[in-house]
């Protein structure tokens, strides 16, 4: 039950239809913001096709003439930005396609509906499956009575990889694999998996052991020496740093052993499939597993990892996605994991002795 309201308060307040008709006086008028952006089927993040053309929504027609955007991979930095060098222009990306008036589209075609209500987007080729793409829309889109926006939007998505594995690869075949994951969300950090991964040439299937890297701590492996709290690290150059220190890219990889044991070390097997595309390029993506740190102690629920390897200079290198459903700080819930991942072919002499192979046969 509600308080009672005093006398005293029922004159104070005036009737609603009061309020409403001093605002009207006052000239007050109903906020029209710029128009809103959205990607047609998208869901949880993802398109289903990506052979599809992309169409593009709008809350309501738009002017063509003030559209203006780019379709690129998704590459960030640490804390999650594009790959920008300054604030307004896309001056260093992977621009798959790219959209100005007055000017012929790059990279595919794009098409504007007749009630400017919408955009379709062919992209000259299929788009790869694996990496995530950013759809960003510059600054100024406006409706056809001048509402603008007045900074630029940024639409991240990727393509859903159903696991069917019923096709033949040939090519794919790396004697170990070096995976670093950049997690955004929910807590930024850094994982290094080394991984060796089995393919039924015939199919596809695939069968993978994923095992924790660490920083090499062995002594003496720096032509200095090094203080008790550091270690060696040999890439880029030689230099004595934190145990705990980034690593900078993947090819860095010799700096590191795999961490097997608990309670730091962990290692989890998977199921998945390698498609081989038309481009020449190979998508692996993994059924969702389970992954467990004990210490500190957190899980990764239905974790994910979606890539596109291709051969670059002889190596097999991929860029994709990590997520998982969930992430557990010990059993509290935080929140969907999610990351962006890079990854190289090892050579044969580089897989340590011992590193954990899968379970079984694809």
């Amino acid at each position: 039950m509600e308080p009672p309201v005093s006398h005293a308060t029922r004159r104070i307040l005036p009737p609603l239809g009061a309020v409403a008709l001093a605002l009207a006086a006052l000239g007050c008028e109903t906020y029209e913001g710029p128009p809103r952006i959205v990607i047609d089927g998208l869901s949880n993040g993802l398109l289903s096709d990506a052979k599809a053309p992309i169409v593009i929504g709008f809350s309501k027609p738009i002017d063509p003439a003030t559209l203006r955007f780019k379709l690129a991979r998704n590459v960030v930095d640490s804390e999650g930005n594009v790959n920008d060098t300054d604030d307004d222009e896309i001056t260093s990306m992977d621009v798959l396609l790219e959209h100005a008036p007055g000017q012929d589209d790059v990279g595919g075609d794009v098409e504007i509906a007749a009630d400017a209500q919408s955009v379709t987007i062919l992209p000259s080729a299929p788009l790869q499956v694996g990496p995530k793409l950013t759809l960003i829309v510059d600054s100024g889109l406006s409706d056809t009575t001048g509402h603008a926006t007045a900074v630029r939007r940024r639409l991240v998505f990727g393509y859903r990889f159903d696991l069917k594995c019923d096709a033949p690869v040939k090519g794919f075949d790396p004697a170990g694999t070096f995976f670093l994951v950049e997690v955004r969300k929910p807590i930024p950090t850094q994982i290094k998996l080394w991984a060796l991964m089995e393919v039924d040439a015939a199919t596809g299937r695939t069968v993978a052991q994923f095992t924790a890297g660490r920083r090499n701590q062995t002594v003496g492996r720096c032509p200095m020496a090094c203080a008790d709290t550091d270690v060696c690290r040999l890439l880029p150059q030689p230099a004595c740093v934190p145990p705990s220190e980034k690593m900078g890219s993947v090819d860095e990889y010799p700096d590191y052993v795999p961490n097997v044991s608990p309670p730091s070390g962990y290692s989890f097997a998977t199921t998945g499939c390698v498609v081989e595309q038309g481009d020449g390029s190979f998508a692996f993506a993994n059924a969702p597993v389970d992954v467990e740190v004990m210490s500190p102690h957190v899980t990764l629920r239905n974790t994910k990892l979606t890539v596109s390897f291709t051969n670059a200079g002889g190596v097999l290198r991929g860029q994709g996605s990590l997520v998982a459903d969930a992430v557990l700080l010990g059993t509290a819930p935080s929140g969907e994991g999610e990351g962006d991942l890079t990854a190289r072919e090892l050579p044969a002499a580089d897989v340590p002795a011992g590193l954990p192979r899968p379970p079984g046969k694809p």
